[in-house]
């Protein structure tokens, strides 16, 4: 249409001269191009954060990798291309890194590796580091745990004691100390636990089975993914207010009296409102 207006019939000269002066040329086209090709990972974050679910903190974390790992200039960038990444790489350090509340960042990092699904994905650098985050948070087992787990061996060995051999019972009878090496099990240690997380993660797909399975195996890797895992990476809030905003504004706003309509949009903050009543 910009490149032949004269096609259009019933077009005054002002208007053809108009749409010919609105025609990109080729530094204008590039421009576009490298502009559509920086922002496409955006939309695809925007897609793979949204959605009736919750992104986990998990996810949000191998997001942070991945527009991190793109925004870094290559070799076959041009120019356009390079000034862009620059600009959104020194603003996304700005939006999402720079104003993370404190610790935010090592438990991103934790949830990402706790998670059988993405922990594939990661780096190894990450996992390095992901690791010595649990160390220091787990280090120091809790006492009531240790107990707990204590007093189910002493009832495993007092099963399998009442299943002794004749000659075992006379031992016993005859006050002979039976030995319980064979009986006691034995509680597994940090490190194994995160050996043996890391050896069965890489065949799992599912984060909620994977974890219903191993809760009684990993004790302390499953107490942790309960406190942190659990956290959503967006706002609930802030997603039911959206979603309340456009259903009123789509059917019955018209309709609503002032008050129940702010009651509605403030949702679980109504007794802010109550202050201004």
């Amino acid at each position: 249409m910009f490149a032949f207006p004269n096609n259009i019939t019933g077009l005054t000269e002002q208007q053809i001269k108009k749409l010919k002066d609105l025609i990109l040329n080729q530094h204008e086209w590039n421009l576009l191009n490298c502009l559509k090709n920086v922002l496409k990972p955006f939309l695809q974050t925007t897609t793979a954060l949204s959605g009736q679910k919750y992104p986990t903190m998990a996810l949000s974390f191998y997001v942070f990798r991945l527009l991190s790992h793109f925004l870094e200039s290559t070799s076959d960038d041009d120019s356009i291309t390079i000034a862009l990444k620059e600009s959104l790489l020194y603003w996304f350090n700005v939006q999402c890194k720079a104003k993370l509340p404190s610790g935010q960042f090592e438990i991103m990092m934790v949830t990402a590796f706790l998670d059988p699904s993405i922990y594939r994905v990661i780096s190894d650098t990450d996992r390095k580091a992901a690791k010595k985050i649990i160390f220091k948070k787990l280090e120091k087992s809790n006492i009531n745990h240790l107990t707990s787990l204590s007093s189910s061996t002493t009832t495993t060995t007092t099963i399998r004691a009442s299943k002794l051999s004749p000659l075992e019972k006379l031992a016993a009878v005859c006050g002979h100390t039976i030995s319980s090496t064979t009986v006691t099990e034995k509680l597994m240690t940090l490190d194994e636990e995160i050996s043996s997380y890391i050896k069965e993660a890489l065949s799992a797909d599912d984060f909620q089975e994977f974890w219903t399975s191993y809760c009684t195996k990993l004790p302390r890797l499953s107490s942790l993914v309960r406190r942190i895992n659990v956290i959503p990476a967006t706002s609930v809030t802030s997603e039911a207010l959206f979603s309340v905003a456009s259903f009123l504004h789509r059917k019955q706003r018209a309709s609503l009296s002032s008050r129940t309509l702010r009651y509605l949009l403030v949702l679980k903050n109504r007794q802010v409102l109550e202050k201004f009543e």
